[in-house]
């Protein structure tokens, strides 16, 4: 078994494809298909499931993958290190993030990394707490950030604080609620815009809801919508209320066309965590921002 072989399996796996992982490796489509089936032969395993269009890992494959890719980035470690890799940093992290991380915390860290090393790229990605959690559990990304825990041997390192808060439209209706507050009861009357299930928004929500003895389905849900922002637009225009993040929001912002509205009844923080697979080695990169992103934090210069 070598690297290159290794490198060529890793590569058709992430891509779903030999000739973009021959695109990937600056090598010819059958050297990649070469070093597979070398490595194939070895193991007395079929690795990758050639009957599809997209080439896919066999059970055998996709449970060879994790070490793989342990083993590649073991090796860059062990590279980086005896090479003074710590005045060198460089190559590419590969993150994920939900909505409000993906707004308010990643950019920023993106940025002062970057500052501090150069040489760094990033392919990121967004989309809802449920998809950065398969991802990682994939190894299609090594480091995410969500708004949400689970029990699914993951590691989740707290990285800041955030709340819930209702907005509703700058409209007279709601002069009275913005200085009396409302409750999750009252929302029952009025017309909502959620997240889209699998966002730890939403799940925050109803759960909330659920120690309320209510539910999702006994309010009049106007649209159900994957951006925060766009929701943000939307209550401006006066499409309905929502329940949004807090840390989301433009504080101070004077053109801002919504009420921030006290819900009396839910005061519940939320945590938001970094997220990676402690069962697999980061690459170097990977493992320097991610103790630079727990170290940073949330915290504002």
């Amino acid at each position: 078994m070598e690297f290159k072989q290794i490198e060529a399996f890793v590569a058709v796996v992430r891509t779903g494809s030999f000739s973009k992982a021959a695109e990937k490796l600056f090598l010819s489509q059958p050297t990649v298909s070469s070093h597979v089936n070398t490595l194939e032969k070895e193991l007395n395993l079929q690795l990758i499931d050639r009957t599809h269009r997209k080439a896919v890992p066999t059970a055998e494959g996709q449970r060879l993958y994790s070490y793989a890719v342990t083993l590649l980035n073991t090796r860059d470690q062990a590279l980086y290190s005896v090479q003074n890799f710590a005045l060198n940093i460089s190559g590419t992290v590969r993150l994920c993030a939900s909505s409000v991380p993906g707004k308010v915390l990643v950019p920023k860290l993106m940025m002062l990394f970057q500052q501090q090393y150069e040489g760094v790229r990033f392919l990121y990605t967004q989309m809802d707490s449920q998809g950065v959690i398969e991802s990682i559990l994939k190894h299609e990304y090594e480091v995410g950030f969500v708004g949400t825990k689970k029990n699914n041997g993951l590691i989740y390192d707290p990285i800041m604080k955030d709340r819930m808060v209702l907005i509703a439209p700058k409209k007279q209706a709601y002069k009275e609620a913005v200085k009396q507050g409302m409750s999750l009861k009252d929302l029952q009357k009025e017309r909502m815009i959620l997240r889209e299930p699998g966002s730890g928004t939403r799940i925050k929500f109803e759960e909330a809801l659920s120690q309320k003895g209510l539910s999702i389905d006994q309010l009049d849900v106007a649209a159900y919508i994957n951006d925060t922002g766009t929701i943000i637009r939307m209550v401006e225009n006066g499409l309905g209320v929502s329940v949004v993040s807090e840390a989301a929001l433009e504080k101070n912002n004077p053109r801002a066309n919504y009420y921030t509205i006290e819900l009396k009844d839910y005061h519940d923080e939320r945590t938001i965590y970094m997220v990676h697979d402690g069962r697999i080695t980061l690459s170097p990169t990977a493992e320097t921002f991610r103790y630079f992103a727990e170290t940073k934090g949330g915290k504002d210069d």
